[in-house]
C-alpha cells in the first residue's frame, strides 16, 4: 500500500472543524438500564456511554456546507470553505497551471460571508487563498 499526495489551492475562509458541531452529548452505547454513574457493564466490561457531537444543521458533514465546499487537509482538524482556484487533478502534468479565477469573486466571497455570518463562523482576517496537501494512505 502506498500513500497518494493531492495538493490544491482553494480561496475561502479557514474554520475549526469543532465549529461545526454543537456540543457533545452523553448517550448510551448500547442498550441497556445501567446509571450514569456506571462506567462499564458488569457483564462485558464495555463502555456503557459515549459521546456524539452531532453538526449544525447547515452541514451534514459531507463536502458541502450551502452552496460552497468543505476542503481538509490529512489531519482534518481545520477546513478551509470556499471555491477551488487550482487543483492538481485538472493540471497537464507540467507542475504549473493557470486556472482563471471567477469573474464575480467578490460575489462569491459576499455569498459565503452570507452563509457563514449568521452561524458565527465568519472572520474577515481568515478570508484568503489557501494551499491545502491531502494524503490518502
Amino acid at each position: 500500500m502506498s500513500a497518494v499526495w493531492h495538493s490544491y489551492a482553494v480561496i475561502g475562509i479557514l474554520i475549526d472543524k469543532d465549529k461545526l458541531y454543537k456540543e457533545a452529548k452523553t448517550v448510551k452505547a448500547f442498550a441497556h438500564n445501567h446509571p450514569r454513574t456506571m462506567k462499564f457493564c458488569p457483564d462485558t466490561g464495555k463502555e456503557l456511554w459515549k459521546e456524539v457531537r452531532e453538526p449544525i444543521p447547515e452541514w451534514d458533514e459531507s463536502e458541502t456546507l450551502g452552496s460552497f465546499k468543505v476542503h481538509t487537509s490529512t489531519d482534518s482538524h481545520d477546513h478551509v470553505v470556499g471555491i477551488i482556484a487550482a487543483d492538481e487533478a485538472e493540471m497537464r502534468g507540467s507542475g504549473v497551471d493557470f486556472t482563471k479565477l471567477p469573474d464575480n469573486l467578490a460575489d462569491e466571497k459576499y455569498k459565503l460571508k452570507e452563509l457563514l455570518e449568521p452561524l458565527g463562523l465568519w472572520d474577515e482576517s481568515k478570508f484568503g487563498l489557501y494551499s491545502i496537501l491531502y494524503c490518502s494512505y
